[in-house]
């Protein structure tokens, strides 16, 4: 059964403070390669936040399937430790870096020096350890994930903020991992399907099936739904990568124009997103990249055509909020030698071999034996 992510703000927002929540961005990386061995999804939320009381709003991600909290692994100390990998992920330079106190570092991109970025830093979403932090909360069961940032928390205080030259368009980001997805994790978004010869043939084809969903009321849970219907906001735009080996053939995307392009992924720039030797420089993989705009797709929207769809309620039409979703289908063909199938072939050389000269020796003796 197919399932999606959900990726909202809840609107508990003081009504008589004047600010303004958007989901500026959504990015999402997902790495699938064998060689070497990677599993996991890197998920990138930018946001804007105009005004202070939040009380207990929060940026709610909810994940499909349950993952234990030590495997969330917080992604702004590898940001943090080289600018050229912060360039490679918003690929655009850096001109500026500075720290605000121990919770955010503050970027300047060239592309738009009139909107800084700030990135929350040293993100605890395991509070077992002993350092909770309060800006994260995980709530895990048997079936879901869902990982709350309390707004309140993650954006920059008033007196810090008044040391940041132009902060009018300041943007914050967020970025974390899902790591060593399991099996049964990526079944929920991949499906494979093998070919019924697969046995009388020296490789094996697989189709893979990507299906990758975020906010897709159709799928997701009663209460997930009733709490997107009540958001204040949505992501306006939608990135997705998905990462594959370099031997895969990408063959169709059901994504209409989300897809863009794709390019060989950047080795020696990447390993360092990676701890240790995990990605080698040398290892080639390709990058497929869809996106949405969800605020182009407004336009054709309004004339009915458009898949972003406006709430109802007049609360939230007087917001202009609209819940906006994201579909991509992709499907590779990947080609394996497996080593069973190898020793199946060898043994079967081996038999016939055996075969063919026990009925050579069988058929000598007869001849012989007719002969005399």
């Amino acid at each position: 059964m197919a399932k999606s992510f959900a990726v909202w703000v809840e609107d508990k927002i003081d009504n008589n403070e004047k600010l303004s929540v958007s989901i500026d961005e959504l990015h999402i990386n997902f790495w699938c390669t064998r060689n070497p061995l990677i599993n996991c999804i890197d998920l990138g939320i930018k946001f804007s936040c105009k005004g202070y009381k939040f009380n207990d709003s929060s940026l709610n991600i909810f994940i499909p399937f349950s993952i234990p909290k030590d495997r969330i692994k917080d992604l702004s100390v590898n940001m943090e430790a080289d600018k050229d990998l912060v360039s490679a992920i918003f690929n655009d330079h850096i001109s500026v870096t500075r720290n605000v106190k121990t919770k955010h570092v503050v970027y300047n991109l060239a592309s738009n020096l009139d909107s800084p970025l700030a990135l929350n830093t040293s993100l605890d979403f395991n509070d077992l350890d002993g350092r909770y932090d309060d800006r994260v909360n995980v709530v895990v069961n048997h079936e879901f994930t869902k990982i709350s940032f309390k707004l309140s928390k993650c954006i920059i205080d008033r007196t810090s903020l008044a040391q940041i030259g132009d902060n009018d368009g300041l943007k914050y980001y967020i970025r974390f991992r899902l790591d060593g997805l399991t099996e049964e994790e990526i079944k929920v978004l991949i499906h494979k399907t093998e070919n019924s010869d697969k046995y009388l043939k020296p490789l094996k084809d697989e189709l893979v099936v990507i299906d990758f969903r975020v906010n897709e009321l159709r799928v997701l849970p009663k209460d997930v739904r009733i709490s997107l219907a009540n958001a204040c906001a949505c992501p306006l735009k939608y990135h997705l990568f998905v990462i594959r080996d370099e031997t895969d053939e990408y063959q169709l995307s059901h994504s209409g124009q989300s897809y863009k392009k794709c390019r060989i992924l950047e080795g020696e720039t990447w390993q360092k997103y990676f701890e240790g030797n995990t990605f080698k420089k040398e290892q080639s993989s390709m990058i497929y990249h869809w996106e949405k705009d969800c605020n182009k797709s407004n336009a054709t929207a309004n004339t009915g055509t458009g898949t972003c769809s406006n709430t109802t309620g007049n609360d939230r039409k007087n917001n202009g909020h609209r819940i906006t979703d994201f579909i991509a289908v992709a499907k590779f063909k990947q080609t394996e030698s497996p080593f069973l199938t190898i020793c199946i072939y060898i043994t079967l050389i081996i038999v016939i071999s055996i075969l063919s000269n026990l009925v050579y020796d069988f058929l000598k003796w007869h001849f012989e034996w007719f002969k005399s």
